[in-house]
């Protein structure tokens, strides 16, 4: 009885862990400096105070200095988002994305 109990916590637990890594998958870390500029990719080192480093999509590696840093953020990638809004139009034939314009011709 013992045996069952232990193997259903490891398989629980596995589960859980799969799902944690496949959500976080779907989000990339941007990166908005003071001077305008937007990295985006994945933070791979963080020293408090100090610098971050990001590597972006291309494999590139960023050193940035925390003074220079204006905010962080998350964001759906983009191939995620584009993936959503296709599978919610199959699953919405019938919505047509339209232009909503007012005439005002009426009130004259």
């Amino acid at each position: 009885m013992q045996n069952k109990l232990t193997v259903a916590i490891i398989m629980v637990y596995t589960l859980l862990m799969i799902a944690v890594a496949w959500g976080q998958q779907q989000y990339i870390d941007v990166v908005y400096l003071k001077n305008g500029s937007i990295i985006k990719g994945v933070i791979i080192e963080q020293v408090l105070g100090v610098s971050i480093k990001v590597e972006t999509g291309d494999g590139s590696v960023f050193v940035i200095k925390t003074e220079d840093i204006e905010k962080l953020a998350k964001e759906r990638k983009p191939a995620e988002a584009a993936a959503k809004a296709s599978r919610w139009r199959s699953a919405n034939p019938s919505t047509k994305p339209t232009r909503k314009t007012t005439s005002y011709s009426h009130w004259c």
